[in-house]
């Protein structure tokens, strides 16, 4: 088996993950999923937030809300970083 290389992945899929579909869909049906929880949440923690797409959905869906992003390849950290400053 060989080990995941999340910075290749990132690096050569980010942009067409920005245009898929089913990417949109995940983040609607996460939000609906938060707002049954809290709808005004204090702090969302997204672990594995890839290039920080959602957080920046969040960002704007939740104003006030601590979002913290926990991402371990450095390709989809750097992305992420660049989005959210």
């Amino acid at each position: 088996m060989t080990a995941d290389d999340w910075n290749r992945h990132w690096n050569d899929y980010a942009a067409a993950a920005e245009k898929n579909p089913a990417q949109q869909f995940r983040f609607e049906t996460t939000i609906d999923l938060i707002r049954s929880i809290s709808p005004k949440p204090i702090q969302i923690v997204d672990v594995g937030c890839g290039t920080g797409a959602l957080l920046e959905i969040l960002q704007s869906e939740f104003t006030g809300a601590q979002l913290v992003g926990v991402e371990p390849s450095k390709s989809g950290f750097d992305i992420a970083s660049e989005r959210l400053v």
